[in-house]
C-alpha cells in the first residue's frame, strides 16, 4: 500500500525575501523524497506559527507528513526523512540544550503549570524540522486562543505538551537534520552549519550577531550553490 507523504512549510509576507530562496530548495527536496508540497496559510484565528495545527485536517488525506520551517536550506546530502525516523514515532530534535538549556526546560515547567502536568521534563522539540505520522493527528487537535501557549516558543511548547499528554514517543533526531546557531556552540564541539544535513536560520542572534538574518541565508545560498552542495526547483 502507497503511504501518501506531504511537506509542509509556514510562511508570511515578512517572509518573502526569504523564501525566494529557500522554497526552490524545499520542493526539490520534496521531490526527492517522493512528497507533495504545500504552504500552509490558515492560522486558524490563531498567532501565526499555529498554522501547523492544519494538520489535523491534512491527515485525512495524507499518511506522513514533514513540517520544514521556511528559513531553512536542505543540503543535497540530506538523506529521506521519512525513511530515517519510524512511521510511529514523532521525529524531532532536542533544543534544551547547551545555553537554552535552563531557559527551555523553565517553559517546559510553565506550560504544565498552566495546561496541567503531563509528566514532561525535558526534551524540548523544534517544530522547525518535525516529521509526523496519522497516529499522531490528535496533537494537532482544533484549539481556541485560550487553549494554546502564547508565550515564548508557541506551537513548539504546545504540541510538546500535547505529546506528552497523549503519550507519543520521540525519535530523536542527530541535530544534523536541524542545525540551528544552538548547535555550533561549545557545548557541542563549534561545528559549522556547514556539515549538517539542514541548516535552520532561528532566531534573532543566528550564527552571525552581528549579520541580519536574510544576508546570512543570502550568502550561505551563494557559497553552497557554488561548491554545488544543494539543488533546487
Amino acid at each position: 500500500m502507497t503511504v501518501k507523504k506531504l511537506i509542509v512549510t509556514r510562511s508570511d509576507e515578512t517572509q518573502d525575501e526569504i523564501v525566494k530562496i529557500t522554497h526552490p530548495n524545499l520542493k526539490w527536496y520534496a521531490k526527492k523524497c517522493g512528497a507533495d508540497f504545500e504552504i500552509l496559510t490558515d492560522s486558524k484565528g490563531l498567532y501565526h506559527h499555529y498554522k501547523i495545527l492544519c494538520l489535523y485536517e491534512l491527515f485525512d488525506k495524507y499518511d506522513r507528513i514533514l513540517s520544514l520551517d521556511s528559513d531553512i536550506l536542505i543540503m543535497k546530502d540530506c538523506p529521506n526523512l521519512f525513511r530515517v525516523v519510524p512511521k510511529d514515532k514523532i521525529g524531532t530534535i532536542f533544543e534544551d540544550v547547551g545555553s537554552r538549556k535552563e531557559h527551555r526546560r523553565e517553559l517546559i515547567r510553565e506550560v504544565q503549570d498552566q495546561f496541567g502536568d503531563v509528566g514532561w521534563t525535558e526534551n524540548y522539540i523544534n517544530t522547525g524540522v518535525a516529521i509526523f505520522s496519522k497516529q499522531h493527528k490528535d496533537i494537532f487537535e482544533p484549539k481556541t486562543e485560550d487553549e494554546v501557549w502564547n508565550g515564548f516558543g508557541y506551537d513548539d511548547i504546545h504540541l510538546g505538551h500535547q505529546i506528552h499528554k497523549y503519550g507519543h514517543e520521540i525519535y530523536q533526531l542527530p541535530y544534523k537534520y536541524n542545525h540551528m546557531s544552538l548547535f555550533s556552540e561549545k557545548f557541542n564541539g563549534f561545528k559549522s552549519r556547514f556539515t549538517a544535513y539542514i541548516v535552520h536560520y532561528a532566531g534573532q542572534a543566528g550564527f552571525i550577531p552581528c549579520k541580519k538574518r536574510m544576508d546570512i541565508i543570502r550568502e550561505d545560498y551563494l557559497i553552497l550553490k557554488k561548491y554545488n552542495l544543494i539543488k533546487e526547483i
